[in-house]
């Protein structure tokens, strides 16, 4: 068992390779998923690049979420929004 800060896996364990048997309770990038903005943005990417490449019934299935916002930087955005 390896019990490690966040910055130890960034640094070792993004550059090793590990045994067939050994499991690690990390997933990469784990913040582009796990932080709703960064989540709506990828999500904003995938449906763009389905249009791109003329995929337009599977770019529909990516206008699920709602408008969001990152607060406070876009405040003026959603104060604007929100009076509509």
């Amino acid at each position: 068992m390896l019990w490690v800060d966040r910055e130890v896996i960034y640094d070792v364990l993004n550059h090793t390779h590990l045994q067939q048997h050994q499991r690690v309770n990390h997933y990469r990038n784990h913040f582009e998923l796990t932080r709703k903005d960064l989540m709506i943005k990828n999500l904003k990417r995938q449906k763009k690049q389905h249009e791109k490449e003329g995929k337009f019934d599977d770019a529909q299935a990516y206008g699920f979420y709602p408008t969001t916002y990152c607060l406070p930087g876009d405040y003026s955005l959603f104060v604007e929004e929100f009076k509509k």
